[in-house]
């Protein structure tokens, strides 16, 4: 599938968002402290509203060659939550916004996992008369995949079904509704006859559609089982093939590995997972005095540390991450890479990415 081909290093790092100039000085940042970390993970506990998730991350990134920093904390509230859970979602975010006043949330009451799926109008292409969504839910596991023409990556998965469902012994069992959200159903139509996307039921849904079922950005999935959701989100969080027919035998939905480009475990050096703060920090300082010392300015390298937070209603989760990223330009760049790398993986191993080819 497409989707395992975007699980890369270039996905990750779109995924860090850093305040250019800014100089990094770590130990002053207090998002990751425990007592507010704890505070949060309380708050969100005692609302218990499911599907929302609060994300905290801090990214160091250096310039390799520059003594220059960039350094960036991003606190962000994400999720559908069933709409029964609408109060509750304001109250929580409320109260978490009253501890940490930097959140950013983007969180939603609306067709969730565990609700039934919605009777909004979509209209199939070549008709011209609407038909609920949850009529077209039949099988017992159903893909829900929202496209547009104005967004290319929303689109990659569609040339794909057809093979994928030759290859699997699904049969009626599971079924594809692609649903096209251009402003007009038109485009929709001229875009799918260029595609060999057989295996799909297409179907094109209004701006007000689209808005009732929250779907925010593309590409987006929704999962469906005897008429219910069951999952929700960017196509790259899941194994598709694996959770298809995990599904199909009642089990539960695979999340993507994310391993591309991932080090792991080397003998004799730590693993960066397990580093306290103090040695996260004292990291950071080692990685800022090597690369500031660096022969040439490598403007197109991504060197980022990266810790964070993952706060459920269930409960809380850390993790940190080195990301070593480029194309070198000539011989001495990619000599000058090859360097950094050994040396970082002298220093640190486990949750560090490397793609430096």
């Amino acid at each position: 599938m497409a989707q395992e081909s975007a699980q890369g290093l270039e996905q990750q790092l779109d995924s860090v968002h850093l305040d250019e100039g800014e100089d990094a000085e770590w130990e002053d940042v207090s998002q990751l402290d425990d007592e507010t970390l704890s505070s949060m993970a309380a708050i969100c506990q005692k609302y218990n509203v499911p599907e929302l998730v609060i994300s905290v991350t801090e990214t160091l990134r250096f310039i390799v060659g520059d003594e220059m920093v960039e350094e960036d904390t991003v606190v962000h509230a994400t999720g559908v939550v069933p709409q029964a859970t609408s109060d509750a979602l304001e109250a929580c975010v409320s109260e978490l916004k009253s501890v940490t006043p930097e959140l950013l949330s983007s969180a939603v009451a609306g067709p969730a996992p565990g609700d039934p799926v919605p009777s909004i109008a979509v209209t199939p292409l070549g008709s011209a008369s609407t038909q609920p969504l949850d009529e077209f839910c039949r099988a017992s596991v159903v893909l829900i995949d929202f496209w547009c023409s104005e967004f290319p990556e929303s689109m990659a998965a569609l040339s794909q079904y057809d093979g994928v469902l030759a290859e699997q012994p699904w049969g009626e069992n599971f079924g594809i509704l692609a649903i096209n959200l251009d402003a007009k159903r038109t485009v929709a139509t001229k875009v799918v006859k260029q595609i060999p996307c057989k295996s799909a039921v297409h179907a094109w849904c209004s701006p007000q559609s689209m808005e009732a079922l929250c779907i925010a950005s593309l590409p987006h999935w929704i999962l469906v089982k005897n008429n219910q959701i069951v999952w929700r989100g960017h196509p790259t969080a899941i194994e598709f093939e694996e959770t298809i027919n995990s599904l199909l035998a009642n089990g539960p939905i695979i999340p993507a590995s994310n391993l591309v480009g991932r080090v792991g475990a080397i003998e004799g050096v730590p693993s960066i997972e397990s580093l306290s703060s103090d040695e996260l920090f004292e990291l950071s300082n080692q990685i800022e005095a090597y690369v500031s010392q660096a022969p040439i300015q490598l403007t197109m390298t991504n060197l980022v540390l990266e810790k964070s937070a993952e706060i459920k209603s269930t409960g809380l989760t850390r993790t940190s991450r080195l990301i070593l990223a480029g194309t070198p330009g000539s011989q001495a760049e990619a000599k000058y890479l090859t360097k950094l790398r050994d040396w970082l993986l002298s220093k640190v191993a486990g949750n560090v990415f490397v793609d430096i080819e």
